[in-house]
C-alpha cells in the first residue's frame, strides 16, 4: 500500500511538471498587444471593439473590448503579423493598421475613434406649431452634401461630414429659409429652425374665400355678356331683314338690287336680274310683279300693296 501510494504521487508531480513546461512553452510563443482608444463624441461609448485579424487572410483571431469608462485593451496573441483597427456602433471604423507581436513582449497600438456626426432638429412655423414636409439641405460651395425632409412632427434627422455649411429650408407656403450651421468632427449638432408663412398664402395652398368669389362673379359676367350679345345681334339681324323688306316696296322704279333705274311696268332688273316681288301681307307669299294680275296675290286672292 505505500509503495502504490508512493507511484501514485510520483505520477501526479511529473504530469504537474509536463504541465508547466507546457505553459512555459506557450507563453515564450505569444506576446501582448496593447493602448488605449481615444473616444471623439458625446455618446458613451459601452460596446466598442478593437478587432484583430491576420494579415493574410483578414480573418478575426482576437477582440479586445474597451468603453469610455475604460478606454485601455490588452490581447495576448501569438507571435506573428497582423491588422487591427477600432470599430463601434454609431462611430466610424479606423483604418486597418499594421502589427507585428513578438513572442514575450508587448506591443503598443493606440486608436482615435471619432462619432458619426449627425444633424437632428426640428422645423416650426413662427406662428406656431410643426411644418411637415419641409426640406432642410446642406450645401457647401453650392454642392448638396446632405439633406432631410421633416416628418409630421417637423423633426428631422441626418448623418454628415464635418464642415461649414450653408442650410436652406424650402416648403410651398412659406418663405425660403437660409442659415448656417458648423459640424465638428463627432458632433451631433441640435437645429431648430423658424420658417415664416409667405404673404397670402393659407395654410391650405387653395386660395381664400374671396378669390373664388371673384371668379364666380367673371363668370357670371362673361355668361351675361354673351347672352346680351347674341340677342342683340338677332335683334339687328331681324331689323336688317325689315329694312331690306321696306326699301324694296319704297324702290319703286329703281332696282332694290343694284340700283338701276327700271322701265315703266319692268318686271326684272336688265342689270343684275332682280325679280321685283311684293309679299302678300295675307298669306306670307312673294308675288312677282308679273303674276300678280289685277293685284290680286295668286294664292289667297288678297289685295297687294
Amino acid at each position: 500500500m505505500p509503495l502504490a501510494f508512493l507511484a501514485l504521487a510520483l505520477l501526479l508531480l511529473v504530469l504537474l511538471l509536463l504541465l508547466t513546461s507546457l505553459s512555459t512553452a506557450t507563453s515564450a510563443q505569444s506576446g501582448t498587444l496593447s493602448g488605449k482608444v481615444t473616444i471623439v463624441g458625446a455618446t458613451q461609448l459601452r460596446d466598442g471593439e478593437v478587432v484583430i485579424t491576420r494579415a493574410g487572410d483578414n480573418e478575426t483571431v482576437a477582440l479586445g473590448n474597451f468603453t469610455s469608462a475604460s478606454p485601455e485593451y490588452s490581447v495576448v496573441l501569438p507571435a506573428g503579423a497582423y491588422l487591427a483597427y477600432a470599430s463601434a456602433p454609431v462611430y466610424h471604423a479606423t483604418d486597418r493598421v499594421p502589427v507585428t507581436v513578438v513572442a514575450g513582449a508587448t506591443a503598443w497600438l493606440n486608436f482615435t475613434i471619432v462619432r458619426v456626426e449627425e444633424v437632428i432638429g426640428q422645423v416650426n412655423s413662427t406662428g406656431g406649431g410643426p411644418v411637415a414636409g419641409a426640406v432642410v439641405q446642406f450645401r457647401i460651395g453650392g454642392s448638396v452634401r446632405a439633406s432631410a425632409t421633416t416628418d409630421d412632427g417637423g423633426s428631422f434627422r441626418t448623418t454628415i461630414d464635418p464642415g461649414d455649411y450653408n442650410v436652406t429650408v424650402v416648403k410651398a407656403g412659406f418663405k425660403e429659409l437660409e442659415t448656417v450651421a458648423k459640424v465638428s468632427p463627432g458632433q451631433v449638432l441640435r437645429l431648430d429652425l423658424s420658417v415664416e408663412p409667405a404673404p397670402g398664402d393659407g395654410d391650405d395652398d387653395g386660395g381664400s374665400p374671396a378669390f373664388y368669389t371673384i371668379i364666380l362673379l367673371f363668370v357670371v359676367f362673361v355668361l351675361f355678356g354673351s347672352f346680351y350679345y347674341v340677342g342683340l345681334q338677332s335683334r339687328r339681324i331681324r331689323m336688317a331683314a325689315a329694312e331690306a323688306e321696306a326699301r324694296r316696296r319704297a324702290a319703286g322704279s329703281m332696282c332694290p338690287g343694284c340700283g338701276a333705274d327700271l322701265a315703266p311696268g319692268a318686271t326684272r332688273c336688265p342689270r343684275c336680274g332682280f325679280v321685283l316681288q311684293v309679299r302678300c301681307s295675307d298669306c306670307g307669299r312673294l308675288v312677282d310683279l308679273k303674276d300678280a294680275a289685277g293685284g290680286e296675290c295668286p294664292e289667297c286672292g288678297a289685295m297687294l300693296k
